[in-house]
């Protein structure tokens, strides 16, 4: 496998690169994003040709960030397309990267299986029990870099927007995220009544 290759330059140019005020996006989430894609390729039954292409994007997803927040997912591409290829990606591999890379774009409108996968790892936690943990790394990245204001309420607002238009693009992360999902919201919600 490619990806098993390029790893750990990734994950080491990250850890160099990134921005100290990043508190989300950061290596910690990228490793979060490949075990989650991994899990569901793995439940897609996806041959390795495939899970290696999905595991690359998912590895290169965030690089983009390192040159700035706004449109990274472009600056990703733009790494992958000089990075891959001294390490034997084809072009349409890498091509097939980059359009998996751009498609976690926020709103997410996957076009592939492997692009649905992708967008479903990406956002993996909002159905998990550490959502609370994980969502306040934004926060916290969002108020460093953006003046994004320090009120609990508006986030909270704003995320229970978020959750509630939220949707799993695979089965498996449907399966398997719905029901945190849905109780991450109540949450959300129990915590607004009470403010």
């Amino acid at each position: 496998m490619l990806f098993t290759i390029i790893k750990d330059t990734v994950l080491q140019h990250l850890i160099v690169n990134l921005p100290d005020n990043l508190r989300y996006h950061d290596q910690a989430h990228t490793a979060d994003v490949i075990r989650a894609a991994r899990q569901y390729g793995t439940m897609a039954g996806l041959d390795e040709a495939s899970m290696d292409i999905l595991l690359t994007a998912s590895l290169l997803h965030e690089t983009g960030i390192i040159e700035g927040y706004q449109g990274h997912e472009q600056a990703s591409v733009r790494y992958a397309r000089k990075l891959l290829p001294a390490y034997g990606y084809s072009v349409e591999q890498i091509d097939n990267i980059g359009q998996l890379i751009l498609e976690t774009t926020i709103p997410q409108a996957p076009t592939t299986l492997l692009s649905k996968i992708l967008c479903d790892a990406d956002l993996d936690y909002l159905g998990r029990p550490d959502y609370f943990a994980i969502s306040h790394k934004l926060r916290l990245e969002w108020m460093f870099l953006n003046n994004y204001p320090e009120s609990l309420n508006i986030w909270y607002a704003e995320q229970l927007v978020f959750l509630q238009n939220h949707k799993y693009f695979t089965a498996w992360a449907t399966e398997t995220r719905s029901k945190g999902l849905a109780h991450n919201i109540s949450l959300i919600k129990a915590l607004l009544a009470i403010s």
